[in-house]
């Protein structure tokens, strides 16, 4: 009888504890499954209705893998088979599940052989989803260089908390694609985080106590090094330059750092730095496309201007050759006053000069080459622009007239893809003032400095004036012109842009229009992130 009553006192026991199981899985969000060695669904448990819309029910007896995203699939069944040859085992993975209305839900999951166990018999798996904290990362990735900079400027403001917050700061940095770092006023690395060896290839640790020159190419380190020393007069500007990887390879790389004064009194720069290199490979096609769209537009407005330049030519060659006649006659005629002579052969060579002048203004302005930045007047782009239009303002009757302001900063930008703009800007308002009568037919260039970061160029006409729809004017292939191509103005657009630069129109209040063009005064590195 005692044995009896022992037999059911622990029946009764594993039943309570079986109870008290089932309400503990049935009560958890994780997933929880059983999954048989050929990757049958033995048990799932109701946390897949609340988290993937499944019912268990519907799911017991089907491939677990059915529902595994195909680019997750292989790589997930590897591990499987992996762990089923190892026993008591463990693996994680993260993937994709489908959800039963058809969407998709990042899955992060531990799994452990027990076939071992006489009980279970199965691969247990202990799953949770992930795909907020993974949609709070590509936040955290894309908003990164903003919430850095904000949060370096506010650690020099709490010297104090920072010890307090040094742990959360690290969590935080270690978690995102960008490469946080700090570096002590020797150049040497005292900080960084993971993201470095995904960047380059070093571990933190083979980095730490190192200069940071390591990661800099020779070529880069003049403009490096002198952003350095602004940066530690905390007058750094973001800059974009190439690293050297442990590989011998280089990447892109944005960065920023501020100067930090710790609460030990101790002073380090801290800073971020995000891999451009992509990014940079897409400007660098877009840029080679644009040059030789924007190639194309001038070998077309010189067809359009072939008459005009036919004629600009062939005015000193019709002189030259006057001139030669002029003086073969007077060696036939046996007159050979030296003085005169000279004169004749002299005006000769000046004839000729300027028959070069003009071959070579409209060799520079058609040559197809790379785009390639350099120093400039803009007022001298702005003259050398006027003379080659001023053939075709003068056989229309248009008085083309330039107010040029002096003196002017130099400028760092592309010479041809500038003169190109003001070609478009300046044949447009000749275009449009013909329409008009002689004494209205005026167009103005002027330039002026605004302090001395900016330069603003206005081209101003007496013509028709904007389109109704004056908003696209700048939309390529639009055009108001009978066989115009409509590019002139996107292209032109799209260079100054390129030059960090704005172009736009308005309403001229004296009748026809008014195009502003305005450009920085920028540095090399500034205008074109480097030049190279």
């Amino acid at each position: 009888m005692a044995r009896r009553g022992n037999s059911q006192a622990e029946r009764q026991l594993a039943e309570d504890q079986d109870r008290i199981f089932r309400i503990l899985i049935e009560s958890v969000t994780d997933l929880i499954a059983i999954i048989e060695p050929d990757g049958t669904l033995r048990y799932v448990s109701p946390s897949h209705e609340h988290v993937l819309g499944h019912r268990p029910d519907d799911l017991v007896g089907k491939n677990a893998f059915d529902l595994v995203h195909p680019d997750d699939r292989d790589d997930l069944l590897l591990k499987f088979t992996r762990g089923i040859a190892a026993a008591e085992s463990t693996d994680t993975g993260e993937f994709r599940y489908r959800c039963a209305d058809g969407s998709w839900r990042a899955i992060e999951g531990i799994g452990r052989n027990l076939l071992g166990d006489s009980i279970v018999r199965g691969i247990v798996v202990t799953s949770r989803d992930v795909s907020e904290r993974r949609r709070r990362e590509l936040e955290v990735r894309l908003d990164l260089e903003r919430r850095v900079e904000e949060r370096t400027a506010e650690i020099a403001n709490i010297n104090e908390r920072l010890r307090t917050s040094e742990q959360r700061y690290r969590e935080l940095v270690e978690t995102v694609h960008d490469v946080v770092y700090a570096i002590d006023p020797t150049g040497q690395f005292t900080y960084l985080s993971p993201a470095i060896y995904e960047l380059t290839g070093y571990t933190p640790d083979e980095l730490l106590g190192r200069h940071f020159s390591i990661l800099v190419p020779e070529e880069e380190r003049p403009e490096v090094f002198a952003q350095f020393e602004l940066a530690l007069a905390d007058r750094m500007e973001p800059i974009e330059h190439r690293i050297a990887t442990k590989s011998g390879t280089s990447r892109w790389v944005r960065s920023l750092a501020r100067r930090i004064q710790r609460s030990d009194g101790a002073i380090e720069l801290r800073g971020v730095a995000s891999d451009v290199t992509d990014r940079r490979s897409a400007d660098e096609k877009r840029r080679e496309q644009q040059a030789e769209l924007a190639h194309v537009q001038r070998m077309a407005t010189m067809g359009q201007m072939a008459a005009e330049l036919a004629h600009e030519i062939n005015q000193p060659l019709g002189a030259i050759v006057n001139y030669a006649d002029g003086l073969a006659v007077r060696m036939r005629e046996g007159k050979f006053d030296t003085v005169e002579l000279h004169a004749i052969a002299q005006r000769v060579a000046d004839e000729a000069r300027r028959a070069a002048a003009v071959l070579r203004r409209v060799r520079d302005f058609v040559g197809n080459r790379s785009p390639s930045l350099e120093t400039c007047d803009i007022n001298e782009i702005v003259s050398e622009t006027a003379q080659v239009l001023e053939t075709d303002a003068r056989n229309r009757q248009v008085t083309l007239r330039l107010r040029l302001a002096t003196p002017l900063p130099q400028m760092v930008l592309d010479r041809v893809q500038i003169r190109q703009v003001l070609v478009n800007l300046i044949r447009n308002a000749v275009e449009a003032v013909v329409a008009s009568s002689p004494e209205r037919r005026l167009v103005e260039v002027e330039t002026v400095a605004i302090g001395t970061e900016r330069v603003h160029i206005t081209v101003r006409d007496s013509g028709v004036g904007l389109p109704q729809v004056a908003d696209r004017i700048f939309e390529a292939f639009f055009t108001t012109k009978p066989g115009g191509l409509g590019m002139g103005l996107a292209i032109s657009r799209s260079i100054v842009e390129a030059h960090h630069g704005q172009l736009w129109a308005e309403p001229n209040a004296a009748g026809g229009a008014i195009f502003h063009l305005e450009l920085p005064v920028a540095s090399r590195s500034r205008a074109t992130g480097r030049s190279e």
